[in-house]
Order: structure tokens, then C-alpha cells, then sequence
């Protein structure tokens, strides 16, 4: 991560007596080659993926004499594979500002949701085609429009945000139309991680999320129980998932890991499963590199249907800067 040192003065410029800014520069590149079935589209190719690669800039002024930090980030997606993201070169991920100090912090613009961040301890395979618990169920938004608090951690690790997220753009077919909330508690320690998070009209959704996390020994475990409803009250669609998972830390370089997930949905034409399994191999080489190899697949099985299977199979690298 690079790290440049500016006068405040020429980042903010206000009354207030500003320390030196805090600015860096990161980004991560995550390319995989892969063979990817996808059996309900008919299609089966070999492909490269950028896997949600990314650069941003993100830091901090603290203002003098206050005790409060002004922290901001602009992240963006980068396409490594094809030069572009869909119709754009850049596509915006978490951008925000805030006001950080004794009593938490505040920040508002667009990033993930508390309920989204609570399932990375447990999805291993992020980012990664078919992998991604995305594909099975919902809760993972990064909202637009949105004003979020964050507790400062008491009684040895537990904490709390609350967010709203105003509903705009109601005369157009655009996103974020309603007004919506989250709230999330979570008690963490270096062992341990209990969570629960609730979205109320969210992505169209009322989802809440429970997380737990433990490690024994050199084995990681993570747990995920999730229940979602569409949030305009109506009962034509009901999703209850589920979703386990391990890493198993076989040396300081190697890394196992596998997860299962299951998401049943009521749906008004006839109930639908879907079961995903995938497992995968970790090689750091050094903090910042690793090469993974990983297999993924999806089962999909609605009623009155024929059932359909996507799957997927390779090996990348990601190189966090």
C-alpha cells in the first residue's frame, strides 16, 4: 500500500486547523483461468476473470485540537481481463466520507452493507465465479445513498452499527427507490465471532443474518443461517439459507477450504433449491501474493422444472497493493 503524505490544506480547505493528511493507494488484482459450465444458458468455455479487481484511495485528516478524524475512500473496479466493466472502465465500489472519533464514527455515500461484511468471515470463496454465496442467496447489497453509525467496541469486543438509506430516483426505474435500514450487533474477539443483522428493504429485501465464526486449532469454522422476504409485504417469495464452512491452515503457506450452502425459496410458481459446494487450495507466497486453484458448482432445482447445474474449475492469482 502507498502511502503519500500531503498538507491538509491542499485536500480540505475550512477554518479548522488541519493535521497532515493520511492518503493511500491500494488495490488488489485477482485473475483466474478457468473452465465454466453454465447448463440453463447452454454454454461451456474456457474464460479469464478479473474477479471484482479493484484500486481506490482512501485516509485520514485528523482535525487539531477536536479529537475528531475526517476519513474518506474512493474505491473503484478495474477489469483486468477485458480493459473494462461492462460499458466502463471504472465502476464505483465503496465510496464514502465520514467523521470518526471517541463516540464512533459516521460515514455516508455508497458501500457494503453491515449484513453484506458479516459473511465474508464465512464465504471463503468471494468474489469467485459460481463460488460466491451471491449466487445462492441475498443480503449481499453495497448501498447506494446510504448514512451509516458505528459504535466504538466496549465490554471487549462488542459493537454495533445502524444505517438508513433514503429512498431516491421514486419516479424512475433506477435502484434504491424505497427507504431503507440496517442494523447490525456483533461480539468478536481473536477466538470468536457472534453476529446478527437485519436489512429492512434493502436491495427489495427484509433479510436477517446470523454469523458465527470459532477457530480450533489450525482449523477455521464458519456458520451462516439466513432468512429473506420480498419487503412489499407480499408472500410469493421466501428464502431460508444456510451455510458452512472451513479452512484448515496446514502450514504458513497452505491453506484447504471448503464450504456447502443451501437456499430454499418459496416462489408463487413452485418452491426452488439451490445447493452449492465448492473447495479450493491457497499458496501464500507472501503476504500480499497468493495462487489459489479452486472447483465450484451450483444446483438449482425448481419445481416443475428441469433441474440445471453450473460449475466451474481453475487457478488464479491476487496481489493485494
Amino acid at each position: 500500500m502507498k502511502r503519500l503524505l500531503l498538507p491538509a490544506s491542499i485536500l480540505l480547505a475550512s477554518g479548522a486547523q488541519l493535521a497532515h493528511a493520511d492518503l493511500s493507494f491500494y488495490g488488489k488484482a485477482n485473475v483466474s483461468y478457468q473452465r465454466t459450465e453454465m447448463e440453463l444458458n447452454g454454454t461451456e468455455q474456457w474464460e479469464l476473470n478479473s474477479n471484482a479487481s479493484r484500486v481506490g484511495l482512501k485516509g485520514s485528516t485528523p482535525i487539531q485540537d477536536s479529537g475528531f478524524t475526517v476519513i474518506y475512500q474512493a474505491e473503484y473496479e478495474i477489469a483486468v481481463d477485458s480493459g473494462s466493466t461492462g460499458s466502463e472502465t471504472f465502476k464505483q465500489r465503496n465510496t464514502f466520507v465520514g467523521i470518526k472519533g471517541n463516540f464512533g464514527t459516521v460515514s455516508a455515500g455508497q458501500f457494503d452493507t453491515a449484513t453484506k461484511l458479516l459473511a465474508k468471515k464465512v464465504d471463503l470463496f468471494n468474489d469467485l465465479a459460481v463460488a460466491d454465496i451471491k449466487n445462492i442467496m441475498e443480503g449481499e447489497n453495497r448501498q447506494k445513498n446510504i448514512i451509516q453509525y458505528s459504535s466504538p467496541t466496549v465490554l471487549g469486543g462488542l459493537s454495533f452499527t445502524a444505517a438508513a438509506s433514503p429512498g431516491e430516483n421514486r419516479d424512475t426505474n433506477e435502484d434504491n427507490t424505497a427507504d431503507g435500514n440496517v442494523f447490525s450487533v456483533e461480539y468478536r474477539t481473536k477466538q470468536f465471532l457472534l453476529a446478527l443483522a437485519h436489512d429492512t428493504d434493502i436491495g427489495g429485501y427484509d433479510t436477517t443474518r446470523g454469523v458465527a465464526t470459532t477457530s480450533l486449532g489450525p482449523v477455521d469454522l464458519g456458520l451462516l443461517i439466513q432468512t429473506a422476504e420480498l419487503a412489499d409485504d407480499s408472500d410469493a417469495e421466501q428464502e431460508d439459507s444456510t451455510l458452512i464452512s472451513a479452512a484448515f491452515n496446514a502450514s504458513d503457506v497452505w491453506v484447504f477450504k471448503a464450504q456447502y450452502g443451501v437456499a430454499e425459496t418459496e416462489l408463487a410458481t413452485g418452491d426452488q433449491e439451490k445447493i452449492q459446494a465448492a473447495i479450493g487450495a491457497d499458496y501464500k507466497v507472501s503476504s500480499e501474493l497468493t495462487i489459489f486453484a479452486y472447483a465450484a458448482q451450483v444446483e438449482t432445482d425448481t419445481v416443475g422444472t428441469e433441474s440445471t447445474t453450473d460449475s466451474t474449475a481453475g487457478a488464479g492469482i491476487w496481489f493485494k497493493f
